[in-house]
C-alpha cells in the first residue's frame, strides 16, 4: 500500500501505511508551509519525489501521481498560497 496524501484546508497530512512506527501520519500546517517542490530525483531511490518544506521540518516522499493528478494537486496547493515548484516533471 502506498503513502497518501490528504489535503485540508488548514493542514497536509501524509499517511503511511503499515509502517514500523506507532504514528504512521506526517502532519503539516498550511500556515508553515514555506514551499512544495516536485521533483524527478535520479539515483538508486530516484523517480518523482514531493519535497515538503516547512518551519519545522523538510520532508521528502517518492510519489506516483498521474499527470492529471499532480495538476489537480498543484492547483488546490496554489490557491491555498503555497509556493510550488515543479522541476523536471515531465
Amino acid at each position: 500500500v502506498e503513502k497518501t496524501f490528504h489535503l485540508f484546508a488548514d493542514k497536509l497530512i501524509v499517511r503511511r501505511p503499515l509502517s514500523f512506527t506507532t504514528n504512521t501520519d506526517v502532519i503539516f500546517n498550511i500556515s508553515e508551509l514555506k514551499e512544495i517542490i516536485f521533483r524527478t530525483v535520479k539515483g538508486r531511490f530516484g523517480g518523482p519525489h514531493i519535497i515538503i518544506k516547512s518551519k519545522r521540518i523538510n520532508e521528502s516522499y517518492r510519489i506516483d501521481f498521474n499527470k492529471d493528478t499532480l495538476n489537480k494537486f498543484n492547483l488546490t496547493l496554489t490557491e491555498l498560497g503555497i509556493k510550488v515548484l515543479l522541476e523536471n516533471m515531465d
